[in-house]
């Protein structure tokens, strides 16, 4: 019984190839369904952000802020943008805190902590 016991432990060599083959193989199936990520075109983000700045009354700002959102536009939805603006220019005495630094600064608690902007 001894042995019965050993050798189902995941400890083994076979039980961690197998679980290697099992992961390949899902992980490969899953690529045939799950398409690959495509970011934004840079051009498509700067019209975008125009437009989102605009509409909060601010079509001019820094150009590092404007670099750092249209980054992060490449890789967000325009939803998170928005979100991640107000946040900044709506928070006490920070209407003119659309910075880079703050935008980074936002923008990782808002990827790092998912609940926060659910």
């Amino acid at each position: 019984m001894q042995f019965l016991d050993r050798a189902l432990t995941p400890d083994t060599a076979q039980w961690r190839k197998a679980s290697s083959v099992v992961s390949t193989s899902l992980l490969s199936a899953a690529k045939q369904w799950i398409p690959a990520f495509q970011p934004t075109p840079p051009e498509i983000c700067a019209e975008t952000l125009q437009r989102i700045l605009c509409s909060f009354d601010r079509p001019i700002i820094e150009a590092t802020a404007r670099a750092r959102l249209e980054r992060v536009l490449r890789y967000h939805d325009e939803g998170h943008v928005n979100l991640l603006i107000v946040t900044i220019i709506e928070s006490a005495d920070n209407e003119n805190a659309l910075v880079a630094p703050v935008i980074e600064a936002v923008h990782h608690v808002m990827t790092r902590q998912r609940a926060w902007t659910d």
